[in-house]
């Protein structure tokens, strides 16, 4: 939403395609109502809010110092004044960091005032560029979920089975294990010589992982992904 030009971006867009499309966005924006005005032909807004109080806010998200959380939430509540569509509202859950119980209590008054049509609960699924964060068990996602005791609150885990995926190519997973069999890549590195978009990438990895085919493996250069 930092392209001036994002509402003409959007109409042209729905004037060559049928294709649904999706707003992914840090929400940072929202308390500007003319933004708002740009990008309410979207189909859904997918926003991300991590924390309620502002020290976990700096800890997890490390935003530039004039960012204040409750600015950010009161731009979600003014988004879903003005958007009629659907808001899905993905959380990432780090335990010990923005589950405590006064911050929780703190997520469900703000979760009731913004009304998402669905609050997602995420975890870690790949090596972190900090090393204190660590993946939460699904258990205590599901103690989230039953603690907030919200009806529209689900928990994203990782595929299971490639037939779930939309559009899944056997023949990119492919492309991808040739390329993890010669040596390991980074994501960037499989995008720029496959040309298969860093979120799909991510889609593939996600499932080989599951099947225990690949790994993760972080150094001082990254995080490398390499065949198991």
């Amino acid at each position: 939403m930092l392209n001036n030009k994002i509402g003409e971006i959007i109409k042209y867009i729905r004037s060559i395609t049928d294709t649904k499309i999706a707003l992914i966005t840090n929400g940072i924006l929202f308390t500007n109502s003319k933004i708002i005005d740009e990008i309410v032909d979207v189909d859904v807004i997918i926003p991300s809010l991590d924390a309620v109080f502002q020290e976990t806010f700096n800890k997890i998200n490390r935003p530039y110092e004039n960012i204040k959380i409750d600015e950010i939430i009161k731009g979600l509540i003014l988004l879903r004044d003005k958007y009629l569509k659907q808001i899905f509202l993905e959380i990432f859950i780090i335990d010990g960091i923005n589950n405590s119980k006064e911050e929780l209590d703190y997520f469900k008054e703000v979760l009731l005032k913004i009304k998402p049509d669905k609050i997602e609960l995420n975890s870690l699924d790949r090596p972190p560029v900090e090393n204190w964060v660590k993946k939460t068990d699904i258990s205590i996602l599901q103690e989230i979920k039953n603690y907030w005791n919200i009806e529209n609150v689900v928990i994203i885990d990782k595929y299971k089975n490639r037939k779930e995926v939309c559009a899944y190519s056997d023949l990119k997973e492919k492309t991808i294990l040739n390329m993890l069999s010669i040596r390991p890549c980074t994501v960037e590195d499989i995008s720029n010589i496959t040309g298969i978009n860093v979120l799909e990438i991510n889609k593939y990895l996600d499932i080989l992982e599951n099947f225990k085919l690949i790994e993760s493996v972080k150094n001082e250069r990254g995080v490398f992904i390499k065949l198991k």
